[in-house]
């Protein structure tokens, strides 16, 4: 996890520290994307990425992964104990 120096972490919630690191991880395949003309996609590895998200995010994060993955030719494997994520 990368944070900067005037990071607070007693006023991020868990969800929005994930949120955070998943956003990261995305713009930093964008980055590879537009730097190397020889990129060829990517794999991202998440464990419960939906944790400390409610329902309606959870399902917002598919949405984004699905757009996502196809811009940046990525595949996503991920745990998650969630029914909405499972379903």
């Amino acid at each position: 996890m990368a944070h900067g120096d005037n990071y607070n972490h007693e006023s991020v919630s868990a969800g929005e520290d994930k949120a955070g690191q998943i956003i990261m991880a995305l713009l930093s395949f964008k980055k590879l994307k537009a730097e190397y003309a020889d990129y060829k996609g990517g794999l991202l590895l998440m464990d419960e990425a939906d944790a400390g998200l409610f329902p309606t995010a959870q399902v917002n994060l598919l949405k984004i992964f699905e757009r996502e993955c196809r811009k940046l030719n990525l595949q996503v494997v991920m745990t998650s104990h969630s029914p909405v994520m499972i379903e």
